[in-house]
């Protein structure tokens, strides 16, 4: 059960305070798993967009090659301004890598909102590798809303769609913290995809590029790829979890773009990153 869902459960005039009480406690319990942790000098780091698939591969990949893996910077997804702080240089790289002593000192590090971040962490850590992850915008985006329970034909979010929005999910509807101007939903959505997807293309030769796509049609095939590619030794089987879902999988996730979008935001889409999808072999499905 997460803390959100938990809650709710919680009579409404109590749940500020028992919502500071769990952070609090999550707080003590990640200061007490750091102690003694100091960076790993060569991790691998998984980025990507959120739900791009990002959690399935490193999943699968620290199963299959026994890497101890960092699955998301939990302590600071909750407290995000650190991300923002970093962001407008208000506090180093080391800080920042000091406050998250625990999850850099695993040899697998997955975490999307690192990604904005590249050049600092291949500064940091130049004997690292980094696998990147790519899905189709129109398929990401609609996972994105999914993870809220946000209709994609809507053009403007209502209270009780930012309020279901918390902690560092805030950042990937706000583009303002990319130094770009704030639009529709959807083509705030649009944009990010893009400027994620700009990083992996202007550093391609240090990445190693998965698509989603040709994850999900031979998850085994890709996953031993990756292992070659990384030099690393096979210590399990993963045929029996292959299918695990590692995050919950979108209910929206076989209804078509059109229908879930409705033509006018499936253009938004389409038109803001036609230019990348073409970079990745996705075709345009509106003339």
């Amino acid at each position: 059960m997460t803390i959100k869902k938990f809650i709710t459960l919680v009579p409404n005039l109590l749940q500020p305070t028992v919502l500071i009480t769990i952070e609090n406690i999550l707080s003590f319990k990640h200061y007490l798993q750091s102690l003694g942790k100091k960076p790993y000098s060569a991790p691998i780091y998984v980025l990507g967009n959120q739900k791009s698939g990002t959690s399935a591969i490193a999943g699968l990949l620290a199963k299959q090659f026994g890497l101890s893996l960092a699955s998301d910077l939990k302590n600071t997804n909750r407290k995000f301004s650190l991300y923002i702080k970093l962001k407008n240089g208000e506090i180093s790289f080391e800080e920042f890598i000091s406050n998250n002593k625990f999850e850099f000192s695993h040899k697998l590090i997955k975490e999307s909102n690192l990604t904005i971040f590249y050049k600092g962490l291949f500064h940091h850590f130049p004997k690292s590798n980094f696998i990147f992850i790519i899905r189709d915008p129109r398929d990401n985006i609609r996972s994105i809303l999914d993870r809220f329970n946000i209709p994609g034909n809507i053009q403007k979010l209502n209270p009780s769609h930012k309020k279901s929005i918390v902690y560092s999910w805030k950042l990937i509807f706000d583009m303002h913290c990319l130094g770009q101007e704030e639009e529709n939903f959807i083509e705030n959505l649009s944009a990010r995809w893009n400027y994620i997807a700009d990083i992996y293309l202007k550093n391609r030769d240090r990445m190693i590029l998965v698509r989603y796509e040709d994850f999900v049609k031979d998850k085994i095939g890709l996953i031993d790829y990756l292992g070659q590619a990384l030099e690393l030794n096979q210590v399990h089987k993963i045929n029996n979890i292959i299918n695990h879902n590692f995050q919950p999988p979108g209910k929206n996730r076989n209804i078509s773009w059109n229908n879930f979008f409705g033509r006018e935001n499936l253009l938004k889409i389409e038109r803001k990153c036609r230019d990348h999808m073409e970079n990745f072999d996705y075709n345009t499905s509106i003339k």
